[in-house]
């Protein structure tokens, strides 16, 4: 992203084709499972918007009641393009097409992930030593917080997600059905899924491990000059791709790093 707009960005050139104004100071990214739209959190306006990247059209925004810490995550609940699943401080809401479910989850938390239906999500607490980990129920009326594990993950740094039963963090694997720790990682980091190829990869302060996804076992390290720590958008793309931006609040912050990995089988 560059000033108030979202860049289209071709990682196999490495050039940006074009910047699309998007809104005030956007933030926080979430795009529907079907990868048609892509929905932008506009910190400075307090608005939301959504980008059809088919046509690269801008919808209309629709303001949200943010604490001061504005909007921190979104996600885009599945088999819809307008329901969001969101964080404002010390709330996590639903929002459909702009207008708010009434019920709102009170509770410290600071990711969430959906999961393959749009009755169920997950909230962690990654800012405090007690990594509550949360299960969101989620219908007509709202979210609700229906059971809080503490010490789930024993720490996450860097992002969370759901996939075929098991919860996925930047130190940990966690069996949702279950309630209990399957693994913990080798590597403490920020993590992308390849389930293709049966890999977790981690990304930690100058490094991209590759991990078997059914054994756990580390695979392999590459290693890179960059050092900023504890990216969320750490993201597999095409054949041998991985991409990332570096975190805020370190020099790095916005630079966008691509590049092949031969971890990819």
């Amino acid at each position: 992203m560059s000033g108030n707009s979202v860049a289209v960005f071709d990682p196999t050139i490495g050039q940006v084709e074009k910047f699309i104004p998007i809104g005030s100071e956007p933030n926080a990214l979430a795009l529907s499972d079907d990868g048609q739209w892509l929905w932008v959190v506009n910190s400075g306006a307090k608005s939301i918007r959504a980008l059809d990247l088919t046509h690269d059209t801008v919808g209309p925004a629709f303001s949200v009641a943010m604490e001061p810490s504005g909007v921190t995550r979104i996600a885009v609940l599945p088999g819809s393009h307008d329901s969001l699943l969101m964080i404002s401080g010390s709330w996590v809401s639903v929002y459909d097409n702009g207008i708010a479910r009434p019920n709102s989850a009170t509770m410290a938390a600071s990711l969430i992930t959906t999961t393959q239906s749009p009755l169920l999500a997950y909230a962690f607490n990654d800012e405090s030593s007690s990594w509550d980990l949360t299960r969101l129920c989620v219908n007509g009326n709202g979210v609700f917080a229906q059971q809080i594990v503490q010490q789930a993950f024993g720490g996450n740094g860097g992002n969370l997600s759901f996939y075929d039963g098991f919860l996925y963090g930047g130190s940990a694997v966690y069996d949702a059905s279950k309630q209990s720790l399957v693994a913990q990682l080798p590597i403490r980091g920020s993590h992308s899924l390849d389930p293709a190829n049966r890999r977790i990869f981690l990304l930690d302060q100058n490094a991209i491990h590759a991990v078997d996804m059914d054994t756990f076992v580390q695979l392999g390290t590459e290693y890179f000059s960059a050092t900023s720590k504890y990216r969320p958008s750490f993201t597999r793309w095409g054949r041998y791709g991985f991409a990332f931006v570096g975190a805020p609040n370190h020099f790095d912050a916005g630079t966008l790093y691509i590049g092949l990995s031969r971890l990819i089988p």
